[in-house]
């Protein structure tokens, strides 16, 4: 049984034409299964690089969008700022711990002089 090209089991050729008609139209059926259109391969090739440099342009500029608002935000600058504040307040309470010669005045209050009250 010889090889045909996929599609070609289907192709029905006119009695009178004959076989001659038959091996042409099988001819040409595998030129055009094994290279079409030379040229448009290469212009779709050149599509589809234009294609997706388009779409990589089009995403590397939603990102610098989206970067810019993140900058422009006043959201970051708050966060800046609450922690500036809790940095602040943190060095504020574990200050006097560091320094044992002083004792802080919330302690000073709850001791008495007068040993004999307690």
């Amino acid at each position: 049984m010889p090889l045909t090209p996929p599609g070609s089991a289907d192709l029905k050729v006119a009695p009178d034409l004959g076989c001659a008609a038959a091996l042409c139209v099988q001819q040409n059926m595998n030129k055009s299964l094994t290279l079409k259109n030379p040229g448009r391969v290469a212009y779709d090739s050149d599509g589809i690089k234009m294609f997706w440099e388009k779409k990589i342009e089009h995403h590397t500029r939603h990102l610098q969008n989206e970067d810019m608002r993140v900058r422009r935000s006043a959201l970051n600058k708050l966060r800046v700022g609450w922690a500036e504040q809790l940095e602040g307040r943190n060095k504020m309470l574990q200050g006097p711990g560091r320094c044992p010669d002083r004792v802080p005045e919330a302690t000073e209050s709850l001791h008495t002089k007068d040993k004999k009250a307690a």
